[in-house]
């Protein structure tokens, strides 16, 4: 297959240990510059399958210090509790995890597939892609959907409680 070039890449700020940097690539064709840190989990995590375009996701992870590092410093987890989260999830039919890959596997997949995004060490990004934040926010009142409010609060006005 050809490589297109301009693949998108996410740069997990403040991850990594020793100098390493934790990026995520992702297909040219994403249309967004950043991502907030809870948007990366849930693509990662199972909880959200696309893009806020609509764009649908295949999450891949290069093993070792990426994984290490993504999951720690973004999904607050550590790796064997994110490889228990989807050993849960297939069990019961809910979900596939993402696959674990090479670097260069990583690269060449993100390049050519759509909606393609791989967590990955800087250091090993390929020549055909561009660094996308990821950032923190906290999410404001009329952003929480109806699952989020919290016990006790009053449903956001014209949403039955």
């Amino acid at each position: 297959m050809q490589f297109r070039k301009g693949a998108a890449v996410l740069l997990l700020t403040g991850c990594g240990s020793a100098g390493a940097e934790t990026v995520m690539i992702a297909h040219q064709g994403m249309l967004v510059d950043s991502l907030p840190r809870a948007r990366v989990a849930h693509l990662f995590m199972g909880r959200e399958t696309a893009l806020p375009d609509g764009t649908p996701v295949t999450p891949l992870i290069v093993a070792g210090t990426a994984l290490e590092n993504f999951a720690q410093d973004v999904l607050g987890k550590s790796s064997d509790e994110v490889r228990q989260h989807w050993a849960r999830l297939t069990f019961k039919g809910l979900g596939v995890p993402p696959r674990m890959v090479s670097a260069a596997e990583a690269n060449a997949r993100v390049a050519r597939t759509p909606g393609a995004i791989a967590v990955i060490d800087r250091r090993d990004v390929g020549p055909h892609v561009k660094i996308i934040r990821v950032y923190s926010r906290k999410v404001s009142a009329p952003d929480r959907g109806i699952g989020d409010r919290r016990r006790g609060a009053a449903a956001p006005s014209g949403v039955a409680g």
